[in-house]
């Protein structure tokens, strides 16, 4: 996963701004989950049918601009990307899993406008090894009547992982082996030295051998915890090692909370998140008459006074 701790704080338009919540338009290109302490707001992946929006839910999206544009495209210099409408309250984290990358956002008021600030998720990493019964309760661990557990990819997916069973790792590295040595073939046309090659590689006992076997390499596993409370994040990557024994990669990963001194204090010359560029090329869904009304709120709402400074 990404690591960097570089705090990056920006001031809302007074449009987007409402007096518990603001409106953000997040970008994504492939794959993106949004969370907060009820659980999941926001979920869309290419190649997936799974899709979650809360926001079309939410009654307060309908004093902002743009409400009637959920969702837009926009092209940009490395390719095409995504932007979801979302309401975020003050004073909450927001977590972000977001093509690869883990992002907290928090929201703080500030008179008309409000700050938003953004940073990579900082984590410690600690190394352990546990049996295959302690690592399937780490990957699906129990919930309480008012706890929602999910478990999501770092590329955004959410999926149900379930550990293979070790008679499936050993077929594997069989079948993996059996391609290397057929490759060796075809290189070297040692046909009798392949057959008895073969035939040992059939014949290995795979608790003999202490192997690093990666078990998650489609991405860390993020067991999500919300409780209507808090948010809880814990990353993992599993290593099969040899029979019951496995080697465990976790992440702790903490949320910041913020105030508004501190942001200006980490910021002190803040810049404006800027309109947003909607292009019908794009987004043939949306009519030349929707950006009309959308524009002209941006300008009713927009003449309040501003705080910045």
């Amino acid at each position: 996963m990404k690591k960097n701790n570089d705090e990056i704080i920006r001031r809302i338009n007074g449009c987007y701004v409402g007096d518990d919540c603001v409106q953000l338009m997040v970008p994504y290109k492939n794959g993106i989950t949004i969370l907060n302490k009820n659980g999941i707001l926001y979920h869309h992946k290419k190649d997936s049918d799974l899709f979650i929006c809360k926001y079309a839910d939410d009654e307060r999206r309908k004093q902002f601009p743009y409400s009637s544009i959920p969702m837009h495209s926009s092209r940009k210099i490395n390719g095409k990307y995504q932007f979801a409408n979302q309401l975020f309250n003050y004073n909450e984290p927001y977590i972000r899993i977001n093509d690869g990358s883990l992002i907290e956002s928090y929201v703080v008021k500030d008179n008309n406008d409000a700050l938003i600030v953004s940073k990579l998720l900082p984590y410690e990493v600690t190394t352990s090894f546990k049996t295959r019964k302690e690592v399937e309760e780490l990957l699906n661990p129990h919930a309480n009547d008012k706890e929602k557990i999910y478990s999501i990819l770092v590329d955004g997916g959410i999926i149900e992982y379930n550990l293979p069973t070790e008679k499936d790792i050993e077929l594997f590295l069989k079948e993996y082996l059996n391609k290397e040595i057929n490759d060796y073939l075809d290189f070297e046309n040692d046909e009798i030295g392949g057959q008895f090659i073969k035939y040992n590689v059939d014949k290995l006992n795979l608790d003999d051998y202490k192997m690093n076997l990666n078990l998650t390499e489609n991405g860390t596993i993020l067991i999500a915890k919300a409780d209507g409370k808090e948010i809880h994040l814990k990353g993992f990557d599993i290593y099969y090692v040899t029979s019951d024994l496995y080697k465990v990669d976790s992440y702790d990963i903490s949320v910041t909370e913020y105030t508004l001194e501190q942001l200006k204090y980490l910021s002190p010359k803040i810049k404006k998140t800027k309109e947003p560029k909607i292009s019908l090329l794009c987004n043939p869904n949306i009519t030349k008459q929707q950006l009309r009304v959308e524009k002209a709120k941006v300008k009713t709402l927009g003449t309040k006074p501003s705080s910045n400074k």
